[in-house]
């Protein structure tokens, strides 16, 4: 079992590597909206995203490999030993689950909708940016929280 200083460190470490994602994936998406490319696309590419997100996850799954950094590795071997590895799986399905609704709904609204929609400003607003950053850091907080609560009462 990892130390609960080691988690910390490890905590951080994932939380400034999510927070770097998102501010990529955002300028990403506002490079690609001021430059006037048609929206359609960013609507199919974020689909793609996501299936490609729900790929990797569900061959984390079937396989046990974990796809990502050396830090991130240990991470979730802790995750796994705290959870336990149905209730570790089962979290697992339903994230991949949600991700590719989420690929499903971004393809039917790339196909269906008519682009573009009007809008004033072709960049992304900043509360956009603020409410998404705060969402996802809430979310995760609490989700490492509940998990790293639980693994400083299991007797080891």
């Amino acid at each position: 079992m990892i130390e609960k200083g080691e988690v910390r460190k490890l905590r951080l470490k994932q939380f400034i590597l999510l927070n770097g994602a998102l501010v990529l994936v955002f300028l990403g998406m506002d490079l690609y909206v001021t430059q006037s490319f048609p929206l359609e696309g960013l609507i199919w590419i974020l689909g793609f995203l996501f299936l490609m997100i729900g790929a990797v996850g569900l061959y984390q799954i079937k396989t046990g490999k974990i796809l990502a950094t050396k830090n991130t590795k240990k991470l979730v071997k802790y995750e796994r030993e705290v959870l336990g590895e149905k209730t570790w799986k089962r979290q697992q399905k339903g994230g991949v689950t949600m991700i590719v609704i989420l690929a499903a709904a971004a393809f039917v609204a790339a196909a269906v909708i008519n682009f573009p929609l009007p809008h004033a400003d072709p960049s992304m607003d900043p509360p956009g940016y603020i409410g998404s950053f705060i969402g996802v850091n809430i979310g995760t907080g609490i989700r490492s929280y509940l998990i790293d609560k639980k693994g400083a009462e299991k007797p080891y």
